[in-house]
């Protein structure tokens, strides 16, 4: 089962209209990449060595490791 009611990633400080990440018409630039829930959730399914990895998420090389979130971190049991 999913580990819910937390925010993974860093919430926006601030949400008005002169905010760093709000680029306008109610757009808010996201701080956590795509490819960090979907790396945990393609571990869960069973991808799970790294270079399976990659080819499931070409992306997630560019983001820094601790970015990511792992299977362990979405799901109690972390695995399938």
């Amino acid at each position: 089962s999913v580990r819910g009611k937390r925010i993974l990633g860093e919430y926006p400080a601030a949400l008005s209209a002169d905010a760093p990440l709000n680029i306008g018409r109610g757009r808010i630039i996201p701080t956590t990449p795509w490819e960090a829930v979907w790396n945990g959730i393609s571990q869960w399914m069973g991808v799970t060595d790294d270079s399976s990895l990659d080819e499931v998420l070409p992306n997630r090389n560019n983001f820094e490791k601790c970015s990511l979130f792992f299977d362990k971190e979405l799901f109690v049991d972390g695995t399938v």
